[in-house]
């Protein structure tokens, strides 16, 4: 059998941590797991509910960037398998034990990602378009097997997303601890968590299963959608500026292997999205990624590929019909 962290990342966001906690430890009971939860800031009241319910916490209050996060996480846990839970995020109540069970029956698993679902802040399941529960059979990927996909079957992970919401996610920790090479970066961990499982010898599962709640509310980038042109495009522009620089960041971590053609789509598709709410091209894609386009997904990627050479008037009434942005 495995022992299990359950390691709950939060990133300031007190208005759901006692929730998060108390339905952790009720998910948990009977099984060999540990609680942790990594925070930015000190709190009297949290941190007294925290020690009340033996919960072990860290505050980073200095090196709090989310690969800080990450390694606080490494040296801190007993478990064999870390189980992520971002703050503001729910898991179903089957997941920890659904997870012990996996983990436990197949040794050589290494990267585990759950589909999901979206609540509200209330935590009532809700429907949105843009982040639509996706629908595949599941896979599980030996390790001799990983190439196969990350070649030739880009076009079905793109439609997992395999490294999406690190509340997806759980990996054995040894990945993490082995992993060879420095980093350091405050952007998509989840992205980095699915290289050290892609780059590892372990096999990997994308799981078909519900397990997760992906929060909508508040300031989540998710919200965006229905709000100014303005706002849409400052917090847009902003998140896929900053996501294509932290891929070309990861890409130095798959040089050299079978797995780089999947992260230039991943960058091209970023840059794609970054000249369409920005009103101006940018970024010019290389031949190189405009043929894996061309390869990978004619529909999607080239299709987004055409939207982002539009004239800025027509983009916005795109933001106006799509995203239904307003102009205030």
């Amino acid at each position: 059998m495995v022992y299990i962290s359950v390691v709950v990342f939060d990133y300031n966001r007190k208005d759901f941590i006692r929730d998060v906690v108390a339905s952790i430890i009720e998910d948990a009971r009977d099984i060999d797991v540990e609680i942790l939860v990594v925070k930015s800031y000190v709190d009297e009241n949290i941190d007294n509910f925290l020690a009340q319910n033996n919960i072990r916490f860290f505050n980073l209050l200095e090196n709090n960037k989310q690969s800080d996060y990450i390694k606080c996480a490494i040296e801190q846990s007993n478990g064999d398998v870390l189980v992520f839970h971002d703050d503001d995020d729910q898991f179903t109540h089957e997941k920890i034990k659904y997870l012990y069970k996996i983990f436990s029956e197949h040794r050589d698993l290494g990267y585990y990602h759950n589909n999901y679902d979206t609540i509200d802040q209330k935590g009532n399941i809700v429907k949105n378009k843009n982040y639509k529960t996706p629908t595949f059979n599941p896979v599980y990927i030996k390790d001799k097997e990983k190439s196969l996909y990350f070649n030739d079957r880009i076009k079905f992970l793109l439609k997992v997303k395999p490294d999406f919401n690190s509340s997806s996610i759980a990996i054995r920790k040894s990945i993490i601890k082995n992993f060879k090479q420095n980093y350091d970066f405050n952007v998509r961990p989840d992205t980095f968590i699915m290289i050290a499982g892609l780059v590892s010898e372990l096999s990997l599962f994308f799981d078909n299963k519900v397990l997760t709640h992906y929060r909508i509310y508040g300031n989540n980038v998710s919200t965006s959608y229905n709000a100014s042109i303005s706002r849409m495009r400052n917090t847009f522009m902003k998140a896929f500026s900053e996501g294509k620089d932290i891929f070309c960041y990861y890409l130095r971590f798959v040089e050299n292997t079978p797995y780089t053609k999947y992260m230039k789509i991943r960058i091209a598709n970023l840059q794609l999205a970054y000249n369409f709410w920005a009103l101006q091209k940018k970024y010019k894609l290389s031949r190189e990624n405009f043929r894996l386009i061309l390869r990978v997904d004619f529909v999607h990627e080239f299709g987004y590929f055409l939207v982002s050479l539009l004239p800025s008037n027509i983009k916005i009434l795109i933001m106006k019909i799509v995203y239904k942005a307003s102009e205030n």
